[in-house]
């Protein structure tokens, strides 16, 4: 599976409560979208078949940029000044300076495996590419490629991050390692770090997120250590992560997620997203929106402020449960610390965003609470429960 480049999320205004959720973007449809890259107000899409998309308005249209592009099974995509480079799956590298209008082939240095591209970063007058065949560095804006793999027990690079001029190499099964000199050396940095499947990275200032097969990590020694951030998370393998500040979004196989604390705790914020298809491979923002590539569903999207809107509640999150989940016919409410959810007020709405059931309470000494769900037909819902503590939002099964 291919993986997806880093994004910085500019994050500002208060978290308040909202009832939005995502939307389909008119495509591009019947494909993966394994990456999204924005410039400017433009949106480029690449898909796993049917090459490279391009949107101006926001999504309402996408139109087919493929003239000279020989690989149409598209990897990644990123640009950098006016320039757009395109990594395909066994055809190399392709770079447009006319905004996708047409491809040129820059495969001068590519060797072996690295016509088999992954991913891209760009550090200063660098751009790094992540290949099949290791790491390959570009000084002259893709005219020519070196690779720089002295280091790297593997070869394949799912992805890169630049922190300063340190880079950031994930692997697909031997970790993360680092380099300090453009890649002339590589070091291992995977203390902490139990999952070695590395799908993607993200930087915000002093810290580093890892998008691995057990949800999300984090260091903030520059990798020397790593945190796991998965409580909770068993069997969610996160695939595309993007930060700012305090903030993070990251994209899973069961939807999207997001935390104002530093991944401590996590809210299911994918209201709207298909029943059938959670997956969700790659992000982007472009302007004030966020979009969000799936699984053979199209590109989704939604506004930052929508998204950052269903609040974490930090010393209580973690305290509140609902069970079972999968459920049949009553769902329980539970809370360790009963204080902080007294008069709680109870939303259940299904994925298209319509309320089937509310309800009222306040928790005993027993700290639960049940609603009765048998009337529900079988599906994905959202149940938001408000209290004058906050809010939080979790997704639950109805068999």
């Amino acid at each position: 599976m291919k993986k997806f480049l880093l994004l910085l999320l500019a994050i500002t205004g208060s978290i308040t409560f909202t009832n939005a959720q995502w939307s389909q973007t008119n495509g591009p449809f019947g494909t993966t979208i394994n990456n999204l890259a924005t410039n400017g107000t433009n949106v480029f899409a690449a898909t796993n078949g049917k090459g490279l998309f391009l949107s101006s308005d926001n999504g309402t249209t996408w139109t087919g940029v493929n003239n000279g592009l020989t690989d149409t099974l598209v990897t990644s995509v990123i640009t950098t000044g006016t320039s757009v480079f395109a990594g395909t799956n066994g055809k190399g590298i392709f770079l447009s300076t006319d905004n996708g209008t047409t491809w040129t082939a820059v495969n001068t240095g590519l060797t072996g495996f690295g016509i088999y591209v992954n991913t891209f970063v760009v550090s200063g007058n660098n751009i790094f590419a992540g290949t099949e065949g290791g790491v390959f560095l570009s000084t002259n804006n893709g005219s020519s490629w070196t690779v720089v793999n002295n280091g790297l027990p593997v070869t394949i690079v799912n992805t890169l991050a630049a922190v300063g001029t340190t880079i950031f190499a994930g692997t697909s099964n031997s970790g993360i390692y680092s380099s300090i000199d453009n890649g002339t050396t590589w070091t291992e940095v995977n203390t902490g770090l139990t999952n070695r499947t590395v799908n993607s990275l993200a930087v915000s200032e002093t810290k580093i997120f890892a998008a691995t097969n057990s949800f999300v990590y984090i260091s903030t020694n520059n990798g020397s250590t790593w945190t796991a951030l998965n409580n909770g998370f068993a069997g969610v393998s996160a695939y595309s992560i993007t930060v700012s500040g305090t903030s993070i979004i990251s994209g899973t196989n069961a939807g999207l997620f997001l935390s104002t604390n530093d991944g401590v705790n996590w809210t299911d914020v994918s209201k709207g997203l298909p029943l059938n298809n959670t997956f969700v491979y790659s992000l982007t923002v472009s302007g004030t929106n966020i979009f969000a590539g799936t699984n053979g569903s199209a590109v989704w999207k939604r506004s930052i402020s929508d998204v950052l809107a269903v609040k974490n509640i930090a010393a209580v999150t973690n305290d509140f449960d609902i069970y079972p989940n999968p459920a049949t016919n009553q769902l329980t409410f539970h809370a360790s610390s009963s204080t902080n959810w007294n008069k709680a007020a109870v939303t259940v709405t299904n994925v298209l965003g319509e309320t089937v059931l509310t309800s009222t309470f306040s928790f005993g000494e027993n700290r639960g609470e049940a609603i009765d769900i048998s009337k529900l037909n079988s599906g994905v819902y959202f149940l938001e429960m408000k209290s004058e503590s906050g809010v939080i939002v979790k997704r639950f099964v109805k068999e």
